[in-house]
């Protein structure tokens, strides 16, 4: 380099020190980059251009006056073929740092400045005062410095509120190290591994939230676990396959419980008036209910005081069919209970062994036809009291070849009628005794 070339770079670089506001849209030849501070005006870009309005700023202009807005040019720690990568914008009032590389003429943004609360024209010496202004040039305030006095929080948030954090506070009391996503109405999603929580939450801004767990405990949610918690109805459906809810070998107890009564509802979604019923339809097949290895138990438990009648009621357009391989046991347990069996037809009853028909009271038998009873052995009548047979019309006694009457020779008595066999207690019998 020449004598006159150094000298010229000299004269420059003394130009650009002394006054470099005019210099300011030159090409930099100083051999050091321009680095300055400024304020954000305007960050709208309607040419599309890749840059926003901002002023200078300085510390010594202790007048604040303001001075030509300039075009700052978008940087970015990451882009690709200029159609992905990470790229935001500066907000209006926000004082950034920007930098006008040597051999270039324009100046592109740098960074963001926090803290620029308290320069030497808007100076406080209140500790408390001087901690607040600081929090709110802070992304997410206090919190990042509560666990141990330093940043322990990362994160992203927008003018609007949504925000990303990336946490790992942590102190010998308490851990709070994860990632939430927020928007900026208050859904969230939740990555959280700090110890006793360990689990991944997905939730509203009316905290309805369904979390799947890890390694959770102290009651906090189930080990490995799935949780759902919201105010309104779930509805689950698939439209092209299966859907199946299993317990496999190594769990316990399916459990479908309605409590539902009505009285603390505050949702409006449904205008049913059925609370407390549960439900199973199948609109084109059948409906199986099976117990491989145990009983199953139907039974309408009479548990409120206001309830006058409860009923289990099997109706069908077709046949109804109850087959046991051992007993079928049909008992009423009310003092004053009634069993009607009614057919429009015949009602048939076939053993293939003894018939036995007890009463405490009357047994009455009343056709509108004839009545006939055929027996393959011997007919045996017997009373305690009188037996009368009375007839309408004429009574035909017909013995081949001897009837008798009184004669001294004794009839077989009628065996008395076998009880029927007492039930199967029902489930909650047998889990009240």
């Amino acid at each position: 380099m020449s004598y006159q070339e150094i000298k010229k770079l000299t004269k420059e670089y003394d130009r650009a020190v002394e006054d470099p506001i005019p210099y300011f849209d030159t090409i930099n030849r100083a051999g050091y980059p321009d680095i300055r501070m400024f304020t954000v005006m305007k960050n709208y870009d309607a040419r599309q251009s890749g840059s926003f309005k901002a002023i200078e700023f300085r510390e010594d202009n202790r007048e604040n006056t303001r001075g030509e807005e300039k075009d700052i040019f978008y940087s970015s720690p990451y882009l690709s073929d200029e159609h992905c990568g990470l790229v935001m914008i500066p907000e209006v009032g926000t004082n950034i740092i920007a930098v006008k590389p040597n051999g270039s003429s324009k100046f592109f943004y740098m960074g963001s400045i926090l803290n620029m609360s308290a320069e030497a024209y808007n100076y406080t010496t209140d500790y408390k005062e001087s901690i607040i202004k600081k929090w709110q040039f802070l992304p997410f305030g206090e919190g990042q410095y509560s666990f141990r006095g330093v940043p322990q929080q990362y994160g992203l948030k927008t003018p609007k509120g949504n925000e990303i954090i990336l946490s790992d506070r942590n102190n010998v009391n308490k851990w709070d190290v994860g990632v939430k996503l927020e928007s900026m109405s208050g859904q969230q999603l939740r990555l959280n591994s700090s110890p006793k929580i360990d689990a991944m939450e997905l939730r509203n801004e009316h905290h309805d939230y369904f979390r799947i767990t890890s390694r959770s405990s102290d009651g906090f949610a189930p080990i490995r676990g799935m949780e759902g918690n919201v105010q309104g109805s779930i509805d689950l459906a698939t439209r092209n396959g299966d859907a199946a809810l299993s317990v496999e070998q190594g769990g316990q107890e399916l459990l479908i419980t309605n409590k539902g009564n009505g009285a603390v509802r505050t949702t409006e979604d449904h205008t049913d008036e059925s609370p407390g019923m549960v439900k199973i339809e199948s609109w084109s097949r059948d409906i199986n209910v099976f117990a491989n290895r145990g009983n199953i138990f139907i039974e309408a438990q009479k548990v409120d005081p206001d309830t006058k009648s409860v009923v289990i009621e099997i109706m069908s357009n077709g046949k109804i069919g109850i087959h046991a391989a051992s007993s079928i046991d049909i008992k009423c347990t009310d003092p004053v209970g009634v069993i009607h069996i009614e057919s429009p037809a015949s009602i048939d009853v076939k053993s293939g062994g003894s018939l036995n028909i007890q009463s405490d009271g009357d047994m009455n038998l009343n056709s509108g036809g004839n009545m006939n009873i055929q027996s393959g052995g011997a007919m045996n009548l017997k009373s305690s009291e009188d037996l009368k047979q009375k007839s309408d019309s004429t009574v035909y006694i017909n013995g081949s070849p001897n009837v008798h009457l009184n004669n001294g020779f004794g009839a077989n008595p009628a065996d008395p009628a076998n009880p029927a066999a007492d039930r199967i207690k029902s489930f909650y019998e047998r889990v009240t005794e």
